[in-house]
């Protein structure tokens, strides 16, 4: 369950070879990534800690509970 924030960012990263100038990917790929990270540290993938979170990623966070 843990790698599908990998798995995400990593499918973006391969959008971006055919569009590098698209925001939305740019975008997708931080959101992927970064939307189980916790304000305290404790999230995954990186471990990243309050404000080092992207916004994006914390939004989504918080729709991914809702």
């Amino acid at each position: 369950m843990k790698k599908y924030t990998e798995i995400g960012k990593e499918t973006m990263e391969k959008a971006e070879k055919y569009d590098s100038s698209n925001e939305f990917i740019k975008m997708a790929k931080i959101i992927s990534y970064t939307h189980h990270e916790k304000w305290d540290g404790t999230g995954y993938t990186q471990g990243i800690i309050g404000g080092e979170i992207p916004v994006c990623g914390r939004l989504m966070a918080l729709v991914d509970v809702i």
